[in-house]
């Protein structure tokens, strides 16, 4: 667990659950960037999502993911219609979360 601040078996398992969220964030975001839909009520999910991610990511010390999160959840606060126009960027920004996801301590 990457926080020196944060230990014992509840923050182990606290880590570990934010981890599998993530993992399910990450995932519905990959899915609604690369086949786009014009439900408002979609992007607002996945701006709750990642907003929890951006959270998570901060309670836990990893800076590098909040500030990915912090832009994604920017972009996604957009009206539709541009968020609509940015998919080509969100999706960069999913696949950077991607990428550190597999690197952080814990992951399997």
């Amino acid at each position: 667990m990457p926080a020196d601040n944060k230990s014992g078996p509840q923050a182990t398992r606290a880590y570990h659950l934010f981890l599998q969220e993530l993992s399910g964030h990450l995932a519905f975001a990959r899915e609604l960037v690369s086949t786009p839909r014009e439900q408002q009520d979609d992007w607002d999910e996945l701006a709750r999502a990642v907003h929890m991610v951006k959270g998570g990511a901060g309670f836990f010390g990893l800076s590098e993911v909040a500030g990915i999160a912090a832009q994604l959840e920017a972009r996604l606060r957009q009206p539709l219609n541009a968020v609509l126009k940015q998919c080509d960027e969100l999706t960069k920004l999913v696949a950077e979360l991607e990428k550190i996801e597999k690197t952080l301590p814990g992951k399997d």
